[in-house]
Parts: C-alpha cells; sequence; structure tokens
C-alpha cells in the first residue's frame, strides 16, 4: 500500500493501511497467547527486525521520526498508518517477548504484583485524561504569560520535570474523580442496565453508532473545534467535513450506541406465548 502511495501516486489505498496495519498489530496478540512467539529466536528476530527496519525506513524513506502525527509533516505515520509503524509494533512485540521472563520474576514479589494491579484499575482513566491535564498546564501557563523556552532547549528541559509533575497531580485529581466510572456496574450512571441481554438488532445499531461516533471524533480532530468559528473542512477518507458536521456525527453514535445499550428483549410473561397459546 505504501509503495502504491508514495511510488505510484494510487489516490486514497494509503486508508487500507487502517486495516492492514492494525489487523496485523492485532494479530500479534493473539499469536503471543497462543504462545507462537515464545518459541526460540522469534522474540529476537522481530525486535532487531523490526527495529532496523523501523530505522531503515525513517532514514531512507519519506517516513518522519515520530511515530505519531506532529504538526507541520507531510507525512503522518499513525493516520493512515504506514508501514514504519508496522515495523515499529513489531519491534516492540519482540521486546515485550524478550522481556517477559524477568519481568515475570519482578512480578512475582507481591508488592509489586499488587502496585501493578492498582495501577491498571486505572489505567484507562488516566489515559482518557492526561492531555487535558497537560493541556490545562499550558493553558495556565499561556494565561499566566509564563514564558515557554524553545523546544528541546535547555531551559524546556530544565522546566520539563516541573510540568510534569504538574500535569502528573492535576491527572490524579482527574482520576480521582471519574475513578469510580471504571468500577463493575459503573454503566448505570449513564443510565444503562447491567443485564447482557440485548435486543436482536442492537448489536448492529450498535456498530453503527461506533462507527458514526468514530468518524466524528477523527473529524474534529482534524478540524479542530476553533473550526465552528472559522468554517475550516478536511477531507475524512473521500467526504469534506466540519466542525459542526463532526459534532453532529458524534452526537448521532452516540445516540445509537445509549440506544442500542437500553433496549432488551420482550420477556414473555406466564400464561403468553405459542406453548400457551396452543394449550
Amino acid at each position: 500500500m505504501d509503495l502504491a502511495r508514495f511510488a505510484g501516486g494510487v489516490p486514497y489505498v494509503e486508508f487500507l493501511n487502517f486495516a492492514l496495519v492494525w489487523l496485523a498489530v492485532h494479530q500479534l496478540g493473539f499469536l503471543r497467547a497462543d504462545g507462537r512467539l515464545h518459541r526460540p529466536g522469534v522474540p529476537a528476530a522481530l525486535a532487531v527486525g523490526g527495529l532496523l527496519s523501523t530505522a531503515a525506513l525513517v532514514g531512507a524513506g519519506p517516513y518522519p521520526l515520530s511515530m505519531v502525527g506532529m504538526p507541520g509533516e507531510e507525512v503522518s505515520n499513525m493516520a493512515p498508518p504506514t508501514l514504519a509503524l508496522l515495523c515499529h509494533g513489531l519491534w516492540l512485540a519482540g521486546a515485550v517477548e524478550l522481556l517477559r521472563r524477568p519481568a515475570g520474576r519482578v512480578l512475582a514479589v507481591p508488592g509489586v504484583w499488587r502496585a501493578v494491579v492498582a495501577a491498571n484499575g486505572t489505567a484507562m482513566t488516566a489515559f482518557l485524561w492526561h492531555l487535558t491535564a497537560m493541556l490545562a498546564v499550558y493553558a495556565t501557563l499561556v494565561t499566566l504569560q509564563v514564558p515557554l523556552p524553545e523546544p528541546a532547549s535547555g531551559a524546556w528541559w530544565a522546566q520539563a520535570p516541573v510540568r510534569l509533575a504538574v500535569a502528573a497531580g492535576v491527572t490524579a485529581g482527574l482520576v480521582a474523580l471519574f475513578r469510580r466510572l471504571e468500577l463493575p456496574g459503573s454503566g448505570a450512571a449513564f443510565g444503562g442496565r447491567t443485564s447482557a441481554a440485548t435486543a436482536p438488532g442492537s448489536v448492529v445499531v450498535a456498530a453503527i453508532g461506533v462507527t458514526l461516533a468514530l468518524f466524528g471524533v477523527l473529524g474534529v480532530s482534524m478540524t479542530g473545534f476553533g473550526g465552528m468559528l472559522t468554517g475550516h473542512s478536511a477531507t475524512l477518507v473521500v467526504l469534506p467535513v466540519t466542525t459542526p458536521f463532526a459534532l453532529l456525527l458524534t452526537a448521532a453514535g452516540w445516540a445509537l450506541v445509549t440506544w442500542a445499550g437500553s433496549t432488551r428483549p420482550r420477556t414473555e410473561t406466564p400464561g403468553e406465548g405459542p406453548l400457551a397459546k396452543e394449550r
């Protein structure tokens, strides 16, 4: 796909990598669970081969050094995913396997394992809110007109520990506030039910809702909330989107998922149903 994109100039072919790259990395998890990555030589081959391939692609190809999209870069390794990102995933999977046994010995210590379990219980909340905390810190610095040093300069590195410490504190506060939503049965906080039964067709509706919400969030990430005022638009795959339209997609997706989660199959009461009628 990358050859067709960069060398052949084939339009839109790069978007196939959303499936090809991410599903390939997804399969690595199953291969690891099946024990196939435990075989002698496989972890080292993945780690060394993936790392060297990533370095070669970044050094010689059109791929940027950052594996996530950065402002000003003509090519993003993340959206849509590239071969460089796939090689990056391969070497990380190999590195995890190489560290599996040493890490297992460390995690066998009860105190360490308890800390891991506690951290894992808040991992998703911290992941969802850490950028909000970071942006809050920068917004405060800008509001207070605190001079921001040149990135990667000596002053920037000297200021980094303070920024990170403050952002970590804000993140901890947000985690404490929203942690309860990760607890079992927290769906009730949103009006949902705890029953696992679903009405026929609700899974399809939920899938459509998730898809709409996904495209809506991607659209907002491309146009920005500032697009509400500027009318900025962007092309999402082949569809031109604006910020209001992307927000509408997100809201529609949320509504469909909420509806699908609240529907339940009708339970027949005694005396109803085909058997009762036959009797």
